[in-house]
């Protein structure tokens, strides 16, 4: 698990760093996760300061594709990703095959694990 503050941030692989910037972020705390099945998941979570700023990043990064998710009313997905939004935080799982169970799975088996 990596912990980056906003220099650190340039570090990773995110590809929109500026808009994470721009948008008061924080920290980012990453973590790499498998599924049972063994394939690969990467956790990213951005402390975004305060709740507006982690709307506004949600809905700059929101893709066309992503679909509300039930039992979850700030979150959507996608068929090789799960994001939420939580009060300051705006958080996000990625797989990184078609081959990976849907991240949607492994956040509902998560949230019961809080």
């Amino acid at each position: 698990m990596g912990l980056y503050d906003e220099k650190g941030l340039f570090d990773t692989s995110t590809a929109r760093r500026p808009i994470f910037i721009q948008r008061h972020y924080r920290k980012l705390a990453a973590a790499q996760m498998a599924t049972a099945e063994g394939n690969d998941m990467v956790c990213d979570v951005y402390d975004m300061a305060e709740p507006a700023n982690a709307e506004s990043i949600s809905n700059a990064e929101k893709s066309a594709q992503a679909k509300p998710v039930a039992d979850f009313p700030d979150a959507i997905s996608g068929p090789m990703s799960f994001v939420f939004r939580s009060g300051r935080y705006y958080g996000k799982l990625t797989a990184f095959d078609a081959k990976a169970s849907r991240p949607c799975l492994a956040a509902k088996a998560l949230k019961g694990k809080r």
